[in-house]
């Protein structure tokens, strides 16, 4: 979305994530917005090993005015921290999950270690972004003194409406277990008992991934599931131009978590079913804009679908409130906006303190 601060009040921006950029689409859309460096990180081994070091002596050496700096992982923080009291330039973290939830799955000795720490960082940190609302009074609570929302929308430009009528169902999504992609396969299972013609996209690489193949064999489910691998978000469009439905099985690993694909979805037009948390009641309005079911309650996804696919008002008023959610705010161009504001306020009251 081409929406660029004044140049007569930043002259250098960058935004930092410990990831490739081409994992994190929110990250090139924020360095768009504000005409921005991205430094990236494709490398997990040198996430946790050289590049905390390399970032803080390239962000030393550089003459940057705004540093945004994705928190997850939040070591990598520390490095800009420390940078920013060498360089004085003005830091910012842009808030998308706490470190605590996205260990505690595996290693619950590691997520206390990442809670203690994340409550050492963030007390030093004074300027934050949030993706929701949820995640900003979080971040409040634990002591960031001011946090913007910006949530993490769509290009409603890019993601368009097809109004695919066929009985297709979509989900984007890193092939991991908390994603509840196996949910949604045994879901399909029993739709396709009452719609044997539906179809199923699955868009998406991980870990996961074999075990989800060897699944959709054990439930017969080889012809109805269409594996798509990692697709790059410019050529998400096309994907779902192809769908009618699209899903967040999502279990509730992280109870902040507003995933990316239901901005896109609703962006695109499509019949939205996810599972109910307090963050995604944030914009899904069930029965309205979409439709909300228990997680890991795969019988109950699987009745929506049938729902919604035998019910094709129902299906075409949750498409429309969908986009019209979008049309009316809910959209990349509109975020980017506000994203640009809160930059520009900022900077503006950091010049007039030193003037």
């Amino acid at each position: 979305m081409a929406v660029s601060i004044s140049g007569d009040k930043v002259k250098k921006v960058c935004y930092v994530l410990g990831a490739s950029k081409e994992r994190s689409p929110r990250a090139t859309k924020i360095a768009q917005a504000l005409n921005a460096e991205v430094i990236d990180c494709s490398s997990k081994l040198k996430r946790y090993s050289t590049f905390p070091i390399s970032l803080l002596i390239r962000l030393v050496f550089s003459a940057y005015d705004v540093v945004i700096v994705n928190n997850i992982p939040t070591h990598i923080l520390l490095s800009a921290w420390l940078a920013s009291k060498v360089r004085g330039f003005i830091l910012i973290v842009d808030f998308v999950n706490f470190w605590r939830y996205a260990v505690r799955k595996r290693f619950e000795l590691l997520s206390g270690i990442a809670s203690r720490f994340e409550g050492w960082i963030y007390r030093r940190i004074r300027y934050g972004l949030a993706i929701n609302h949820v995640i900003a009074g979080v971040a409040r609570d634990v002591g960031v003194d001011r946090v913007e929302v910006v949530a993490d929308a769509a290009d409603h430009k890019l993601f368009k409406p097809s109004f695919c009528p066929d009985p297709i169902v979509v989900l984007t999504a890193n092939l991991r277990r908390d994603e509840g992609v196996d949910l949604l396969l045994k879901a399909v299972k029993i739709v396709k008992n009452k719609i044997p013609d539906i179809k199923c996209l699955l868009a998406g690489a991980g870990e996961e991934e074999e075990n989800l193949r060897i699944l959709a064999s054990d439930l017969r489910l080889e012809s109805t599931i269409e594996f798509l691998g990692w697709v790059p978000n410019s050529e998400l469009p096309y994907i779902y131009e192809r769908a009618s439905i699209g899903v967040a099985p999502m279990r509730p690993v992280s109870p902040l978590a507003l995933p990316m694909k239901l901005y896109e979805y609703m962006s695109s037009g499509l019949a939205v079913i996810s599972s109910d948390t307090p963050t995604i009641r944030t914009i899904i309005e069930d029965g309205r804009n979409g439709l909300l079911f228990p997680p890991e309650d795969f019988a109950a996804l699987a009745s929506l679908i049938v729902q919604v696919t035998l019910n094709p008002d129902l299906l075409a008023s949750l498409r429309k409130a969908a986009r019209g959610t979008v049309e009316a705010g809910l959209n990349w161009k509109a975020e980017a906006e506000r994203l640009v504001a809160f930059i520009n306020n900022i900077v503006s009251e950091v010049k007039a303190r030193s003037d």
